[in-house]
């Protein structure tokens, strides 16, 4: 049997531990609250950059007729990504931004996506554009977005059921 000042002396020892792993638990289990907080915070800077960019494609066709040129990359499914972002180099050239607005995360699942579509090809007579975005973090970001009015369908697609956000030449 331990005498009581061993006793004492393991409870000593055993505080720093049990506060320790106390304060390790509730870190653990603020994560996910952090992440959420920070996934709503990007997810709204990618809505504001989303809409900075829309404005920027609107005064280049104002500038040039039409909308900017897209180079189609194969794994996007034909759009331009900011991945690449050959569009955002032109509006950044013709001084439409100030610098390429990338999505927060800009990676594989999270990203903006452009597309220039020529005449024709869904009923239209001149090119129209769609810009849209390929997720959110937080599930709650769409319920709380403003209304945004755009058209997300020509001739027949609808780009709003395949992205969350679309945005697309007036």
């Amino acid at each position: 049997m331990l005498a009581e000042h061993e006793m004492q002396a393991m409870r000593r020892q055993s505080l720093p531990l049990l506060v320790g792993a106390t304060a390790l638990a509730l870190g653990l289990t603020a994560i996910p609250a952090m992440h959420q907080d920070g996934g709503a915070a990007r997810d709204q800077q990618r809505v504001v950059a989303l809409l900075e960019i829309d404005r920027a494609i609107h005064a280049y066709e104002e500038l040039h007729g039409e909308p900017p040129d897209h180079v189609p990359d194969p794994q996007a499914g034909g759009w331009e990504t900011t991945r690449d972002g050959f569009f955002l180099d032109l509006l950044v050239r013709d001084g439409l931004l100030t610098e390429r607005l990338l999505d927060p995360v800009n990676d594989e699942q999270l990203q903006f996506r452009y597309h220039r579509y020529e005449p024709d090809l869904y009923g239209t007579e001149k090119p129209f554009y769609v810009l849209a975005l390929t997720g959110f973090e937080d599930e709650g970001t769409v319920d709380q977005l403003p209304p945004i009015r755009t058209r997300t369908s020509f001739g027949g697609r609808d780009w709003g059921l395949e992205f969350p956000l679309v945005l697309t030449s007036r």
